[in-house]
């Protein structure tokens, strides 16, 4: 039963046909988290099991190409490209096995338009969708950055679209209950921080975001920490996963946490190469180690590895792509 949602009633229905018959499996998608509300918990409890699907991740990309993991080290630079085709084009199975460039931009783009108009606007009953998409640009032209309602409000404002905080409010949670974006809290044990600090905002695909968005030459950095985010949230679960960032504006892009306990850093930065940044990054890091007492230190870079001691803590670093295809081992 595909996109179950729009259909009232239909866990009644499941469930009247699985007490018919015990042996039915029945398999049921929906592009909403609501298809999983409370109300579906008491009405199917003990009959479900619950699958978030993302769009493939870069092992299943590289499955659907035809690239093979095996001797990593002979075949880095095929493992590097198509790690580079993934950041443009993202996850989507119809994209990655579209060959021309030109239809996948199409794709992506009518992509785009029909989960604004079809997921969004038209199963919340939303009438401005001009302001909606317009939001939507934003968020997508901030990913892997702080974003507010705030924000947004103002950012529409300046281009002349008067809107509410409250209906912008409203948008934002449309968007994440529509599992196209994730907003990542700061870690702290200070109520009074979470309430002050933004959020950072990620996008469910890359390629949404450069078909949309911006051009991808220009932020390959967000774009690879848009990745790892991604990444993240199908290893450890959305709510395992924070930022850190302390008075005087040092950031560890991911915190992992456990049962409130901070468990590993991990910071993402494009070009390492630049001693400036890499000093900043490795700064960041281990102010946020000693704050947080965590000893897994991890950095990911485009193409840097190597392992690192310092202040007797040991910081590693590694490729994205490498990185990546560690989820294989798991």
């Amino acid at each position: 039963l595909d996109e179950v949602q729009n259909l009232p009633g239909w866990e009644r229905w499941v469930r009247a046909m699985m007490e018919k018959n015990e042996d039915t499996r029945i398999i049921v998608t929906g592009s909403s988290s609501k298809i999983m509300g409370v109300e579906l918990s008491h009405i199917l409890t003990g009959r479900y099991i619950d699958v978030r699907v993302y769009p493939l991740s870069f092992i299943e990309y590289l499955r659907f190409r035809d690239v093979s993991t095996e001797n990593i080290d002979i075949r880095r630079r095929e493992v590097e490209n198509a790690f580079m085709e993934y950041l443009e084009y993202g996850g989507f199975p119809t994209v990655v096995l579209t060959k021309d460039r030109e239809m996948r931009r199409e794709f992506l783009k009518e992509l785009f338009e029909s989960i604004v108009t079809r997921d969004i606007a038209a199963r919340y009953s939303l009438r401005k969708i001009h302001e909606l998409k317009s939001s939507v640009v934003i968020l997508l032209q901030s990913i892997s950055a702080m974003s507010s309602v705030q924000k947004v409000v103002n950012i529409l404002k300046s281009t002349g679209v008067k809107i509410s905080p409250v209906t912008v409010n409203e948008y934002l949670h449309y968007l994440q209950e529509s599992l196209l974006f994730q907003f990542v809290p700061i870690f702290s044990y200070k109520v009074k921080d979470h309430m002050q600090y933004p959020k950072k905002v990620y996008c469910v695909d890359t390629g949404l975001i450069n078909a949309v968005a911006f051009r991808m030459s220009e932020n390959l950095g967000r774009l690879a920490e848009n990745v790892v985010a991604t990444e993240l949230f199908h290893r450890y679960g959305d709510n395992s996963v924070f930022y850190w960032k302390d008075r005087m504006g040092r950031e560890v892009d991911f915190v992992i946490v456990e049962n409130r306990k901070p468990l590993q850093l991990i910071q993402v930065t494009w070009d390492v190469g630049n001693r400036r940044t890499r000093d900043r990054e490795i700064r960041a890091i281990l102010s946020a180690a000693e704050e947080l007492s965590v000893d897994k230190l991890l950095i990911l870079t485009a193409n840097t590895e190597e392992r690192l001691r310092i202040n007797q803590r040991d910081i590693e670093m590694v490729p994205i792509w490498k990185w990546l295809l560690q989820a294989e081992s798991r």
